[in-house]
């Protein structure tokens, strides 16, 4: 089989795969995209800066903190320099599901490899 056809073929698996992995989630991908930066960065982020993080409007940020919060996936905590300002931080309940969809991803990942090859 022509390598570049094959290699259509694989990357067109792997979307779908990806799309469906996506699917899977309790929660929308953008929202999963906020816990992932809450998890993986060790800081505390206020909104603004998970804002900047991902390239997003504040407004848009704020509205998924909203519903992370009533989802139990994050807990708001006040900023002791700026009494108006918090911090986003994830719960234990966000941290299983983020080290689940890497757990899936790295499937994934590995799937991939093996079928293109780790050179390609």
């Amino acid at each position: 089989m022509d390598k570049y056809l094959h290699a259509n073929l694989v990357l067109s698996k792997f979307s779908r795969d990806f799309i469906d992995l996506k699917n899977d989630y309790p929660i929308r991908p953008s929202e999963m995209g906020v816990l992932t930066v809450l998890v993986k960065r060790q800081d505390k982020l206020t909104p603004l800066m998970i804002a900047e993080l991902l390239g997003v409007s504040k407004t848009m940020i704020a509205t998924h903190i909203s519903a992370l919060e009533k989802q139990g996936y994050i807990t708001k905590e006040s900023s002791p320099v700026d009494k108006r300002s918090f911090f986003v931080l994830p719960t234990d309940k966000a941290k299983l599901l983020v080290e689940q969809a890497d757990q899936k991803m790295d499937i994934q990942l590995k799937q991939l490899e093996q079928t293109m090859g780790a050179d390609m």
